[in-house]
């Protein structure tokens, strides 16, 4: 299993991507930036509508993309993310949605389904940056 299909790599260096980037803010350290044009519309073929970006010294940590996509489809986005990686997906349930993740190594990766904004999004971070617990 591994997670090569998104477009961002964590540990990139911000100097190579600068110019399709706009800075969003910063909140202890951390970088936000939103990507102008991103580098696919889709993931797995599923459209994307927007990515985020956070960098810490420099280094990429997190990326966000959203999907354009509803909460009602929940389903068929964690079986084809399932397929894809072959293995099931954990689930954490949530008051307003449910967080279906993978881990690797230093690495976690989870599709946010947001039922009170229904959203969905692919959540890609390292386990240390993790916003979410686990346990």
């Amino acid at each position: 299993m591994n997670f090569d299909f998104l477009p961002y790599k964590l540990n990139s260096t911000i100097k190579f991507l600068d110019d399709n980037l706009i800075f969003e803010g910063e909140d202890n350290g951390v970088s936000h930036y939103k990507v102008v044009t991103p580098p696919v519309s889709e993931i797995l073929e599923i459209p994307i509508s927007g990515i985020a970006l956070y960098f810490y010294r420099g280094r990429l940590i997190t990326a966000y993309y959203r999907l354009n996509k509803h909460y009602k489809d929940w389903e068929l986005i964690v079986t084809r993310f399932e397929a894809y990686l072959a293995r099931d997906a954990m689930c954490w349930e949530e008051d307003e949605g449910n967080l279906y993740n993978w881990q690797k190594g230093n690495q976690f990766l989870g599709i946010l389904a947001d039922q009170k904004n229904d959203s969905m999004m692919i959540y890609h971070t390292f386990k240390r940056y993790n916003v979410f617990e686990d346990g």
